[in-house]
Order: structure tokens, then sequence, then C-alpha cells
């Protein structure tokens, strides 16, 4: 797959991708979603709610202004990826 090059690429692929996800999701059972053991004696849920608690704020802000800036110089048909 190529890497989107348009916001609207870019926005379509994170829509799919999250589809995805909370269809895998809703096929576990709540047993399933708490029984320990995925990492260690944690959950399904509690790996979750930890990997979303720790990608907010300031990281979710890095990442979005780098991915903004470099769809902004595709936009104007530069890039700074090789």
């Amino acid at each position: 797959m190529q890497p989107p090059n348009q916001k609207s690429q870019l926005l379509g692929l994170i829509q799919t991708e999250h589809t995805q996800l909370e269809a895998l999701l809703s096929s576990l059972s709540e047993e399933q979603l708490l029984r320990g053991g995925v990492t260690g004696s944690w959950s399904v849920k509690e790996e979750l709610y930890t990997h979303l608690a720790n990608n907010t704020g300031n990281h979710y802000a890095e990442h979005r202004q780098a991915i903004e800036a470099e769809l902004n110089l595709r936009d104007r048909g530069m890039s700074s990826s090789p």
C-alpha cells in the first residue's frame, strides 16, 4: 500500500483502521476483555486504556503537527520525505 499523499486519503485510512479496530473489539466478550495475561497480568481493556491515555495530549499534538506540516508541503508540491 502506498502512503497517503492527501489529507482526505489519510483521514480515510484512519477511519478504515478505526472501523476495523471497533469490529475486532466488539467481537470480544466482556470476559475476554477483562481476562488478564495479554501483557503480564494486564487485560485487553487495561492495555487499550493505558495506550489511549498515554497517547493523548502533547504526544498527540506533536504527531498531529508533524502530519499536518507534511500534508501542507505535499499540497504545495514539496515533501520532507525522501
